[in-house]
């Protein structure tokens, strides 16, 4: 939540850098895009793709820091 009301802010601040905005516009896009029969290694990588977009976004590095190393349970997990 920290880190998207971050990347909220820095957009509308006009504070983030833009190819980080279209980055996480096209993460979100292709999710959406995909069907609910997508595969779920397909549906994950697009998960996480999509959340290190915002990370970034947030511009706080602790933030993509501390998550990057939970990856590998996260998609586990899922």
């Amino acid at each position: 939540g920290l880190a998207a009301q971050l990347a909220a802010q820095r957009i509308l601040a006009g504070a983030a850098e833009p190819f980080a905005v279209e980055e996480a516009r096209r993460a979100l896009a292709e999710g959406i895009e995909r069907s609910p029969g997508a595969p779920v290694r397909e549906l994950v990588a697009l998960d996480v793709a999509f959340h290190t977009a915002i990370y970034r976004l947030s511009g706080n590095s602790a933030i993509e820091d501390a998550v990057s190393g939970q990856w590998p349970h996260f998609r586990r997990s899922m």
